[in-house]
């Protein structure tokens, strides 16, 4: 069934298109991604950090994982 995906950290979903109104969302007021999927995780949209394990582009804000400092 087609529904619509936050792709920021609130992971919101929607049956209808249209925009993230979790207003401390990163995606906040962006569109909702169109998904497909039939079994809830909408692995097609979202992708987990390889740094921290959750949703944030890899644009984390855990320090072990920030390029600029050493591990």
């Amino acid at each position: 069934m087609k529904h619509y995906v936050c792709t920021g950290e609130c992971g919101g979903v929607a049956e209808t298109p249209g925009v993230c109104s979790v207003t401390t969302c990163s995606n906040y007021d962006h569109e909702l991604v169109e998904c497909n999927c039939t079994d809830g995780k909408h692995s097609t949209v979202l992708k987990k950090c390889e740094n921290c394990g959750k949703i944030c582009d890899g644009n984390c804000d855990v320090d072990t994982f920030k390029p600029e400092l050493p591990a």
